[in-house]
């Protein structure tokens, strides 16, 4: 659930394959333009397909994300719009920062 004011957020574009017939937004960050804010309660997610389902779901998700990095190891970005790498910056930047810096530390 995203409670965004009109114009004042949106999702980053990755480079994706459009093939993929995969909603991918659920992996893509929001860009915010001010200041953000926390639920004072939790919200809960119930998916009621079944084991065999979350695992099919995770599995093409991660595929997904395989085929991202890939691209961004050999073009050196994520997206135009993407959030960009920052090890100083917001949650989302940091996040992006170890990404960038951990495939280089694999042997």
């Amino acid at each position: 659930m995203l409670l965004l004011q009109t114009g004042k957020g949106r999702f980053e574009e990755l480079a994706v394959d459009p093939c993929s017939n995969l909603d991918m937004e659920v992996h893509e960050r929001i860009v915010v333009d001010g200041d953000i804010g926390l639920l004072k309660n939790p919200v809960l997610h119930e998916d009621f397909k079944g084991l065999q389902a979350y695992i099919d779901r995770h599995n093409k998700y991660s595929s997904w994300e395989a085929e991202l990095r890939l691209r961004y190891l050999n073009s050196g970005k994520y997206g135009d719009t993407a959030v960009k790498p920052r090890l100083f910056g917001n949650s989302q930047e940091r996040r992006r920062f170890l990404k960038k810096v951990s495939p280089k530390n694999a042997p």
